[in-house]
């Protein structure tokens, strides 16, 4: 990963939902923060094993809340791929999974400062989370992006013509 990216989320990443908007950027945050730990370590600053357990789990819990807000939304807007929207992000889980159960053995040593094998750990699990954020965004969430707004503007439109035309 090269950490020295100060900003990991790109303009080219909106979809102009808000709220999704803001939730996506959060995620380069926590990249970013992994990040920092690694460099801050390689400088040879003392950093903890557990300062990054906390940032590497957040990957994982902000995950679950993105994902509920995102699952809502295809529901509401009936997204006609929304089980396969799904499926991509217990994939994301399921490799979220992988990788702590890879640096579990670090728990014991939680206090300890971390290790260039921890750290080889941490990069692995930051540029799968990168380069998966990236991509989905680019990919799947554009595609539903475009298939809300259509809707939604094409009910709105409904609803403006049904409330104000005389009869």
């Amino acid at each position: 990963m090269d950490s020295k990216k100060e900003n990991l989320w790109k303009v080219k990443y909106l979809l102009d939902i808000k709220k999704i908007d803001k939730q996506h950027q959060y995620f380069f945050s926590i990249c970013s923060k992994i990040a920092s730990l690694c460099d801050m370590s390689r400088s040879g600053k003392q950093v903890r094993i557990g300062q990054f357990l906390v940032t590497i789990f957040e990957l994982r819990s902000y995950a679950f809340k993105h994902f509920a807000t995102e699952e809502s939304l295809l529901v509401k807007y009936n997204y006609p791929n929304l089980f396969k929207h799904i499926e991509v992000h217990d994939m994301y889980l399921e490799k979220i999974h992988e990788f702590t159960n890879r640096i579990k053995k670090y728990h014991e040593h939680i206090q300890a400062p971390v290790d260039q094998d921890f750290i080889i750990e941490v990069e692995a699990i930051s540029d799968f989370a990168l380069s998966w954020w990236s991509n989905h965004i680019l990919e799947n969430d554009k595609e539903y992006a475009e298939f809300v707004k259509k809707v939604g503007r094409a009910k709105a439109k409904k609803e403006h013509f049904s409330e104000g035309s005389p009869e």
